[in-house]
């Protein structure tokens, strides 16, 4: 792998979590040595891949970050492509799939961060996510106090927590209404799981003008700033399989309008009370704690990302969150628009040089080690 001319290292490891499930981590270097390190976690529906697929190097988020001196390194969930194995289940077993935002901030996150710090002897280390990568990160900070102190920073791309709902208003009230509908249309394990296949076999720029239309219908987002080659290029590398249980908790946060755990009782609704030929709510899932971050959090958000209400958002975070606007961005756009460069990296690369820890060696800084020599 290389940019502007210089090659860079990458090496694959495994992370095991609960005794049984491996999802890998992908690590980007440029030089040896301590150096800062940057954990970058990906969306629903995707895996690392995504930030490494742009059409030039200077858009992708990782290579920059390596260039600049950053130990970077690239995690993915369980059950996509780079992560399917078990020491139990195999992917066609219903429990292989029996997993969501909950066993993400529970075991997934916490685990990946304890590994990388082992295997870099850091004390802390920066985490960079988008869209559901930020909903991970914000439960996880909220319900494990003592992971706050190994984050330095927690940049939020495109922060994804309790969205308004979907643009199509017939898909939008019925899955809100019946979040559980999703498991009838699809099942208990992956989701849209013959994407793969139609990936495979349809023309790639037919393929982005379907995954472009289906954008539009679910979202509203017309993809104006993604260059029609970077789309080609990108859509390729979008999907990649999650539970329906993911989904189906994004549907209950929805139909909450609170970023909520997951709710077990998929009916949601009491017995008819007494004769009386009503059903109510008769509890509520309990809410991510998420006011109790600890962590400073910096939120990149686009103006025209449909997804976030940011006031809703800040109400539901620290009072030392600072949120930064990208004006006129959609969700993917901060991804692979054309002017990432100029707009979202370097927004990313201020709140790092600000808040990252300088590296440790033996238990001192690397500033105090060469003072004392």
């Amino acid at each position: 792998m290389g940019t502007s001319g210089r090659s860079m290292s990458c090496r694959r490891r495994t992370v095991t979590c609960l005794g049984s499930i491996a999802f890998p981590t992908l690590g980007v270097n440029r030089r040896r040595g301590r150096k800062p390190v940057v954990y970058i976690h990906h969306g629903l529906l995707m895996c690392s891949d995504v930030f490494l697929c742009t059409t030039t190097a200077d858009r992708a988020l990782p290579l920059v970050l390596a260039e600049a001196g950053y130990d970077v390194w690239l995690g993915n969930n369980r059950g996509n492509k780079y992560s399917r194995k078990h020491g139990t289940f195999n992917p066609h077993d219903a429990a292989f799939w029996n997993f969501g935002i909950d066993e993400f901030a529970w075991h997934d996150i916490p685990d990946s961060i304890e590994y990388i710090l082992g295997v870099t002897g850091e004390k802390s280390l920066c985490y960079v996510g988008f869209s559901q990568g930020t909903a991970q990160a914000f439960a996880a900070l909220s319900i494990n106090p003592a992971l706050n102190a190994k984050v330095d920073v927690f940049v939020a791309l495109a922060p994804a927590m309790s969205p308004p709902g979907l643009a199509a208003p017939l898909v939008d009230g019925l899955m809100k209404a019946s979040p559980a509908l999703m498991y009838l249309f699809f099942g208990r394990r992956s989701i849209l799981s013959s994407t793969s296949m139609w990936q495979s076999i349809v023309y790639p720029p037919i393929f982005a003008s379907i995954i472009d239309r289906s954008l539009s219908f679910l979202f509203g987002w017309t993809g104006s700033r993604i260059s029609s080659t970077q789309k080609v290029a990108a859509y390729a590398h979008l999907y990649s399989a999650a539970s329906t249980k993911a989904v189906v908790h994004w549907f209950q946060i929805m139909r909450n309008a609170e970023f909520t755990m997951y709710d077990d009782d998929v009916r949601s609704l009491s017995p008819r009370a007494q004769g009386q030929g009503q059903s109510r709510f008769y509890y509520r899932p309990a809410r991510f704690p998420t006011r109790n971050i600890a962590a400073p959090v910096v939120l990149l958000y686009g103006t025209r990302d449909s997804l976030v209400d940011i006031d809703v958002m800040r109400s539901q975070l620290p009072a030392h969150t600072v949120a930064t606007p990208l004006e006129g961005y959609e969700h993917v756009d901060i991804l692979w628009g054309e002017r990432v460069d100029r707009d979202v990296i370097p927004e990313v690369l201020k709140a790092l040089k600000k808040h990252a820890r300088k590296p440790y060696t033996n238990g001192c800084s690397v500033d105090e080690v060469g003072s004392a020599l």
